[in-house]
């Protein structure tokens, strides 16, 4: 086991190191001697993660998503709000029809019905929904989109530990994370600070940067990292453009076959993989091409059925590939990067500070259906490196990419590298099988001999489910390098099921390299305790043969207080040497802040951890609390109405002065939102309770929420008054509210009134079709909040 005490952890996880956000998620919950083979075997901690969304392995929205110990497995906490917000179409699946949309659905289900892939190391879900469950236009139309409000924000992370070994002094520890933004019109203006208890400020990153959606593309400018696919990622001083696919049409975001046939009359035509319809729409008689189909998010072979009106069904077999690095045709991508990089060598001599200049271009192409070429060039100082590439799909064969670099380095002189990338799924009922395999050829080999270059590697997954109820994968990952007779390798298997209540798994891993040869073993058991699967009891058996002893552990997880807002995780465990640790954990979910603390003991050493993260946003309504806030987020002013809650969102609410914010929006997407009128209190009125909000990368949009208070009161009339008759009241500020209609039975329903006051009366032009009366509204007539009076209405003179 890798055991860091809590100043290794601080300088482990400093800005300055370009680590995964993930384990720093992990890690702010959890307190000091962190068990890190906990994360490097993915079991990571209970919380709320940021998570990507794929659809159909397309990129849909960040969401903040929570996390509950199943199996001793993190599963997501997902709503049926969560489904409809990400664009599926929840009608279509029988299992949803009847769930309300705060329903938690089954993470069992879930996996059932969207054959769902969890990869929490790479902060991602990914979900294949066939497209007929697709919702329609849940992508954006660049006339409509909102490039949002002029605002500000912090968004913090402090997090303390203290810890304390045997008779050694204690040690307090101090970090606090500090994101801020600025939104003037279409720039931003984005900085990364850090602060420890050196009482020094350091910053990560700080630059500016907008959109330019008429070349559907992302200028950013300032001190930054700058992402280039095939070439190398830098920190620099400079400049970047680069071309955004989530401001492409849905249709065009991803890969999808190009279709061309021919219908003989009207006909029906579908797609279907394994049985199970993926695409279907109707074309007149005649030529038709299906170019504009979404990702379809599957690999392997497809069938495309033509049904005619005679009954004539005709079918042909088509290839559909989910890469990355393949483009739709005519599709290209771009990014375009200069500026100054801190070149790593010279930082060896404190006298030659100088910086290098950096110039990157990467240019990506869809020739055709089935070949995507790529470009590249990279200038750094005296290194220069020019790379070209194609992914060419072969059908039933798979894809394979194949890239040539050329490299001179200053110090290492020049050499040529040939990558070959081959990848194949073939793709089952209830089994998955998936090669990928790669293959580095180095030449004029007079590079640094004491530099180890990958020379192949080779990744084998099998995956198959059995009877519905057991889970059975394998997998075989093999790498050789050059200057090297060592080998880096690592085969596990794993077998999960259940029975009744009772969740069980077992893996079996071996993994060798120069270093070692180690055999371990691990047993999980999670059993729920009580009805409301709130609560769970995981056992936990781990033997490590390298170590030679077995980690025994027991630990009590759950959720409590209204809407989960709390959870807790108590953990006891033993080694071979007998020694008995003992952890608690945690966290709670306030209106407007996160707040964790933890502790951890033993015989040796004791620690405790605290923190407290959240946002802070400035705006034209004054400053917002919030429980956490992304790039592009929400400001809701509901008009004084305190505690209105969205639906799929019950943990937060309208504050004192009736402002909200929704943390996360996703750029160029409808965003929709419903507001609970549960939570609305019985005398404010809202028109409209389903909104939606189209924002450009980065922006804050502030939506004013039409609110009215006043009594509701249900009017009867002494004399007739005709059916359908207009009535409305006279504000005291001369404004005239709402229309409201008489009714049937000669009565009159208004909403929104002051206590006293005036209501018109119209049915016609003249003064005899007319009338009005003052009303004052008394406690005594009112019932189930809602006042009845008997009223007089005198026709005007």
């Amino acid at each position: 086991m890798i055991k860091l005490s809590p100043i290794s952890l601080l300088l482990l996880f400093t800005p300055y190191v370009y680590a995964n956000a993930l384990y720093l998620q992990a890690i702010e919950n959890h307190n000091g001697n962190i068990d890190f083979s906990l994360l490097l075997n993915e079991n990571f901690l209970e919380g709320t993660y940021n998570i990507t969304i794929y659809i159909n392995n397309n990129k849909k929205q960040n969401s903040e998503i929570s996390f509950k110990n199943k199996n001793n497995n993190l599963t997501p906490i997902i709503t049926l709000f969560d489904l409809k917000q990400w664009g599926i179409n929840t009608n279509y699946y029988e299992p949803l029809k009847n769930k309300l949309d705060n329903d938690i659905v089954d993470y069992d289900l879930l996996k059932k019905l969207f054959n769902i892939k969890l990869e929490i190391n790479k902060q991602s879900i990914y979900f294949k929904v066939p497209l007929i469950a697709i919702e329609k236009n849940t992508s954006y139309s660049k006339e409509k989109l909102d490039d949002g409000d002029n605002a500000a924000f912090i968004k913090y992370n402090y997090q303390g530990h203290y810890y304390k070994q045997n008779s050694l002094n204690g040690q307090h520890i101090h970090n606090l994370q500090l994101y801020n933004g600025i939104n003037l019109f279409a720039w931003r203006y984005r900085q990364d600070l850090n602060y420890n208890n050196n009482n020094s400020f350091s910053i990560n990153q700080q630059y500016v940067y907008r959109t330019l959606r008429n070349i559907n593309s992302i200028l950013t400018m300032g001190d930054f990292y700058a992402y280039s696919p095939n070439l190398n990622t830098y920190k620099i001083l400079g400049v970047q453009i680069n071309s955004d696919n989530a401001m492409k049409d849905g249709s065009l975001v991803g890969y999808a076959p190009i279709i061309s046939e021919t219908a003989y009359t009207y006909a029906e035509v579908s797609i279907e993989q394994n049985g199970e319809t993926l695409y279907s729409t109707s074309v007149p008689p005649g030529p038709f091409t299906l170019n504009n189909l979404p990702s379809l998010g599957t690999n392997g072979e497809l069938v495309l059925i033509i049904k005619e009106e005679n009954g004539e069904v005709r079918k042909k077999k088509i290839w559909n590939y989910s890469s990355q690095y393949l483009l739709r045709k005519n599709q290209w991508n771009y990014y375009y990067t200069m500026g100054l990089v801190n070149n790593p060598q010279k930082r060896q001599f404190p006298s030659n500070k100088k910086k290098e200049l950096l110039t990157q271009l990467n240019l990506s192409y869809g020739v055709s259906n089935y070949l995507t070429t790529m470009i590249g060039a990279e200038k750094k100082g005296d290194d220069i490196k020019a790379l070209i590439g194609n992914t060419l799909g072969l059908n039933i064969l798979g894809i394979v990419s194949l890239e040539n670099a050329w490299i001179r380095e200053k110090y290492h002189q020049q050499y040529q590298s040939n990558k070959i990338n081959y990848q194949k799924v073939f793709s089952m009922e209830n089994t998955t099988i998936s090669l990928n395999s790669s293959f580095y050829f180095r030449f004029k080999e007079n590079y640094a001999v004491n530099k180890e270059y990958k020379k192949y590697d080779l990744g084998f997954h099998f995956s198959q489910s059995l009877n519905n109820n057991i889970a059975l994968t394998l997998g075989y990952n093999i790498a050789t390098y050059y200057h090297s007779k060592e080998k880096s390798q690592r085969l596990f298997i794993n077998t999960s099921s259940n029975y009744k209540k009772l969740s069980y798994s077992l893996e079996l891993e071996n993994s060798k390299d120069q270093y070692s040869n180690n055999n371990q073993l691990s047993i999980f058991l999670n059993y729920p305790i009580g009805q409301d699967l709130s609560h769970w009891a995981t056992a936990r058996i781990n033997y490590d043969n390298r170590e030679k002893y077995f980690h025994e552990n027991i630990s009590f997880s759950g959720n409590t207080l209204e809407n989960n807002r709390l959870n807790y995780n108590l953990d006891f465990s033993k080694n071979n040497k007998e020694r008995l640790d003992s952890s608690m954990k945690i966290n709670y979910l306030s209106r407007i802040a996160k707040l964790n603390i933890n502790s951890r003991f033993n015989k040796d050493s004791y620690s405790l951890g605290y923190g407290l993260n959240g946002g802070i946003v400035f705006h034209n309504g004054g400053i917002t609390l919030a429980q956490d806030l992304n790039d592009s987020f929400a400001i809701l002013n509901f008009a004084g109405a305190k505690k209105v809650k969205i639906i799929g969102k019950p943990t937060i609410e309208s504050d004192r002065r009736g402002y909200l914010i929704i943390p996360n929006l996703t750029s160029y997407h409808n965003n929709k939102f419903h507001i609970d009128a549960k939570s609305l209190d019985y005398n404010y009125n809202i028109d409209n309770y389903s909104y939606h909000l189209i924002p450009t990368k980065g922006a804050i949009i502030a939506k004013n929420i039409k609110v009215t208070k006043g009594e509701s009161a249900l009017f009867t009339f002494h004399q007739n008054i005709p059916f359908g008759a207009t009535a409305y009241v006279k504000n005291s500020d001369g404004t005239l509210s709402d229309i409201s209609y008489v009714n049937e039975d000669n009565k009159l329903y208004i909403s929104n009134l002051p206590i006293s006051g005036k209501i018109f009366v119209k049915w016609g032009s003249s003064n005899k079709q007319q009338c009005s009366f003052n009303y004052q509204l008394n406690d005594n007539e009112k019932q189930n909040r809602i006042y009845f009076k008997t009223v007089n209405c005198i026709k005007e003179e």
